[in-house]
């Protein structure tokens, strides 16, 4: 019996894991987009959440920023971990 509880339990993290995880990404992306929506409008423009068409589909970049310094695409990651130990 405790070993049936257990196993549920971890059915639900799992699920609850596999199913909020595009909204922690989606977080993350609008996160960014608030940070770079600070850069002055006269030297940057900034796309967000852009979709393009390929030959198998399509793919989606998370922001693009275009100024006379260059463009620059930026894929957004949400995640936790320790740079240095």
């Amino acid at each position: 019996m405790k070993a049936v509880v257990i196993m549920l339990i971890l059915i639900i993290l799992f699920l609850l894991c596999f199913f909020l995880r595009p909204s922690k990404g989606k977080a993350g992306e609008k996160t960014v987009s608030r940070k770079l929506s600070r850069l002055p409008k006269d030297k940057y423009k900034v796309l967000n959440d852009i979709m393009l068409a390929t030959p198998k589909g399509t793919t989606q970049i998370d922001h693009i920023v275009v100024s006379i310094y260059g463009v620059f695409v930026v894929e957004t990651k949400n995640t936790y971990s320790c740079l240095f130990k």
